[in-house]
This record gives C-alpha cells, sequence and structure tokens, in this order.
C-alpha cells in the first residue's frame, strides 16, 4: 500500500514541471489580470521573467521535494513488507486457501528476513 501511494506522489510532483499545476495557473491569471486579486500590487512579469520563475524557483521547488521524498524513504520495499502483518491482505476464503496461505507473503517475510538477519533467526522466523 505505501509503494503504490509513494510512487502516485511522485508521478503528481513530476507532472507539475510538464504542466502547471492550478495554483501556478492562478497566480499566472492574477497577474495577467488587471482586476485580478493581484492588480493592487502592479506586477507585470515579461515573458522571459514567468520563465525564469518557473524554472528557478518552481520546477527546484519540485525537485527538492521529490528528493527529500527518496532521502526519507529509502528502504521503501521494507516498509512495503510490513503489510504481511496485515490481516485484510491474507488470502480470503476459497477451494487453495490452505495452499494459499502457506505461501502467503513468502516474498515480503524473505525482505523482511533479509533486513533482519543479524538480529532474527532465520530458520525460526520462517517456520512461525
Amino acid at each position: 500500500m505505501i509503494k503504490p501511494v509513494f510512487n502516485a506522489t511522485l508521478t503528481a510532483l513530476d507532472a507539475h514541471l510538464v504542466q502547471l499545476g492550478q495554483n501556478m495557473l492562478a497566480l499566472n491569471g492574477d497577474l495577467a489580470q488587471p482586476d485580478g486579486v493581484l492588480a493592487d500590487l502592479q506586477i507585470t512579469p515579461t515573458d522571459q521573467q514567468t520563465r525564469d520563475f518557473k524554472r528557478q524557483i518552481h520546477d527546484h521547488y519540485i525537485g527538492m521535494l521529490v528528493q527529500q521524498l527518496r532521502n526519507q524513504f529509502p528502504q521503501l520495499d521494507v516498509l512495503e513488507a510490513f503489510s504481511i502483518f496485515d490481516p485484510r491482505e491474507a488470502p480470503g476464503p476459497g477451494p487453495n486457501q490452505q495452499n494459499m496461505l502457506l505461501r502467503y507473503g513468502q516474498d515480503k517475510l524473505g525482505v523482511l528476513i533479509n533486513q533482519y538477519a543479524p538480529i532474527v533467526n532465520q530458520a525460526q522466523l520462517r517456520n512461525e
């Protein structure tokens, strides 16, 4: 569950680099309108200033957000592997339920065992 949300967030941020979001579009609209919310400030940026702002401030800010997210979640696979403990993820009733339960979460368990190998008994953990 964590990984899809994380990836969707990165995708949404990347999309803002290609196409401006609603707040940037509103800002550009307000700056362009003589009767806009910011009309009293009398700010009339040139096209070059607008492009420079997007590149130097907007795009840089989004790039830093993406980098900070990646830095905060360097072991996303390990976090994702903890979903093995969520009973809602376990196979439900069905004709092969017992076989499915025996195989359930083996890949995630492997990730956790590899991560915590120095402090857990691997054989005992797999048996449990």
